[in-house]
């Protein structure tokens, strides 16, 4: 068994010198006690630690939790793709929302439409999720100019888009 590198206890964490998040790869043995004297007054606390490399992880590309309505994961189960319908989708509901539908509203369409949630567990549509998705949107770069009054133009090319992805219900 290794010894801590600080006391010479018995070790039993793999302490990374420099921290991952930051490229660190090197380790030393360190027991409970002396670990958590690193850990629990430094500012490189776990939570900050974590946060960092789930951001990290995020501007990688890579999935981080869930795979968000919008992606499917690629052969390295890591990596977020772009689906198509379901961009397409996130296109019509952010036209929807833009065309001053509410969000309730959006989603009794979808659920009307059969279109399926996510993970196709839930057959109904919930504006949260909406809501989410269209937050979502702006982050990830879909067009979502700020929302404003309904105008005939965009529900007009809402009307289109809907047409367009094969769906003949009307909200």
């Amino acid at each position: 068994m290794a010894r801590c590198f600080e006391c010479n206890s018995p070790a039993v964490h793999d302490h990374h010198v420099v921290p991952r998040i930051y490229g660190g790869t090197r380790t030393i043995p360190l027991c409970a006690l002396c670990h958590s004297k690193i850990h629990g007054k430094n500012l490189l606390s776990i939570t900050s630690l974590t946060k960092k490399a789930l951001a990290e992880k995020k501007k990688k590309g890579e999935r981080v939790g869930a795979v968000p309505f919008g992606f499917v994961l690629a052969a390295d189960q890591k990596t977020l793709i772009k689906s198509k319908r379901e961009q397409d989708i996130i296109k019509a509901i952010v036209l929807a929302r833009m065309s001053n539908f509410s969000l309730h509203r959006i989603a009794r369409w979808l659920t009307a439409a059969g279109i399926p949630t996510k993970t196709g567990k839930n057959k109904n549509w919930g504006h949260q999720v909406i809501s989410r998705i269209i937050e979502r949107a702006a982050d990830i770069n879909i067009n979502t100019r700020k929302i404003r009054a309904v105008d005939y133009e965009r529900f007009s090319e809402f009307k289109k888009h809907i047409a367009d992805m094969g769906i003949g219900i009307i909200i």
